[in-house]
């Protein structure tokens, strides 16, 4: 999750820089090869916030979901050595 959050940032990010160098004060801009008109250029920068966002979003959860595995492997880790104290303890005590 955290390589996917990264890629939408790095494109969000890069739809947003390219559209702030390339436009000007003309009704139309061509972009990437093709003529478009304010109204998309605006819904395409909508586009490009949400995927920041959702990629930010996606980061944090892969970062968050790794960090509970790591807790609970540590956890079961621990029972385990518990689980082999014990079962060594109970070989020791009987005969």
């Amino acid at each position: 999750m955290l390589v996917l959050g990264a890629i939408l940032i790095a494109l969000g990010v890069a739809a947003v820089l390219a559209a702030l160098f390339t436009t000007d004060t003309a009704q139309t801009v061509s972009f990437a090869g093709l003529e478009l008109d304010g109204m998309v250029i605006f819904f395409l920068g909508i586009a490009a916030g949400a995927c920041v966002v959702w990629g930010a979003r996606l980061a944090v959860l892969g970062v968050k979901r790794n960090a509970a595995q790591r807790r609970e492997l540590k956890r079961l880790n621990k029972l385990n050595d518990q689980l082999d104290a014990a079962d060594a303890q109970r070989a020791r005590d009987e005969p």
